[in-house]
C-alpha cells in the first residue's frame, strides 16, 4: 500500500502515526516556508529535518553514543542559507522514541534557545544535549570553511543559549495515541509564531485537517 492507503489510515482517531506521515507533514511545512519567503524575501527561513535525524545521530540502544559524522552532510541540504544553520530562524526535528512516542525538538536560532516539546511531559534531556552538540559541531565546521567571522562565532556560541526541557506546561495528550498529532501541530503553530493554545480536545479535528492537507499535498494555513 502507498502512504495514502495504509499509512493515512493511522490518522483516524486512535491511530499512532508512522514516520512516513510525520515526515511528509514536515515536508509540507518546508514547502509552505518556501512559498512564504517568495512572498516576503525578507523573512528568515526555517528548516525541517525528518525523524531519521536523531536516529542517525544517536544509537537506539545508547542515546549517549553521539555521532556528528553520521549527520554532518544533512545541513548541506539547506539551500536557503547555503548550508548555514545559523542563518535560519528555526530548526525543527521530530523525535521518534522507540516507535512508541513522538516528540519535537526545536532550535530557535535567532532567539538562541533550544526547546523540547513532549505531550507526555518528558524532559528530552538527551535529545537537547545531542542537538546542542550538533549545533556546536556545525559552528566549528562553518568556521573551518571560513564562512563565519570571529564575531559571528561569538554571537552564535551555543554554550550560552537557553535550554528548555520538556514539561507539562505545554499542551498534553490524554491518551496513548495522539503524540504524533501533537508534535506536528506544535511544529505548525511555532512556525506561524502562534501560542500553543490547543489541547487534547482538539486532536480529532487536527487529525481531520492533517488528512485533508496530506491528501491535498498542501497546508491550509
Amino acid at each position: 500500500m502507498t502512504l495514502f492507503g495504509k499509512h493515512m489510515s493511522r490518522l483516524e482517531p486512535g491511530g499512532w502515526l508512522f514516520d512516513e506521515v510525520v515526515n511528509v507533514y514536515m515536508f509540507l511545512l518546508q514547502e509552505r516556508d518556501i512559498q512564504r519567503r517568495k512572498a516576503d524575501p525578507s523573512r528568515l527561513p526555517c528548516h525541517y529535518f525528518n525523524s531519521y535525524m536523531f536516529e542517525q545521530m544517536l544509537e537506539p540502544d545508547n542515546r549517549n553514543a553521539y555521532s556528528y559524522k553520521a549527520v554532518k552532510r544533512w545541513s548541506r541540504e539547506i539551500k536557503s542559507t547555503k548550508g548555514n544553520l545559523f542563518g535560519l530562524d528555526k530548526v525543527f526535528i521530530p523525535v521518534n522514541i522507540g516507535s512508541t512516542h513522538w516528540c519535537l525538538a526545536v532550535a530557535f536560532i535567532k532567539q538562541k534557545k533550544l526547546q523540547y516539546y513532549d505531550s507526555m511531559g518528558g524532559s528530552g534531556t538527551q535529545y537537547l544535549e545531542a542537538l546542542k552538540r550538533y549545533l556546536k559541531d556545525e559552528l566549528m565546521a562553518l568556521r573551518k570553511e571560513r564562512k563565519l567571522t570571529d564575531e559571528q562565532m561569538e554571537v552564535n556560541d551555543v554554550d550560552k543559549w537557553e535550554v528548555v526541557e520538556g514539561s507539562r506546561s505545554t499542551p498534553q495528550q490524554n491518551n496513548k495515541n495522539d503524540c504524533g498529532v501533537f508534535s506536528c501541530t506544535t511544529a505548525n503553530y511555532l512556525d506561524l509564531d502562534l501560542d500553543l493554545s490547543f489541547s487534547a480536545k482538539h486532536m480529532d479535528n487536527f487529525r481531520r485537517r492533517m488528512t485533508l492537507e496530506l491528501l491535498d499535498k498542501k497546508l491550509m494555513g
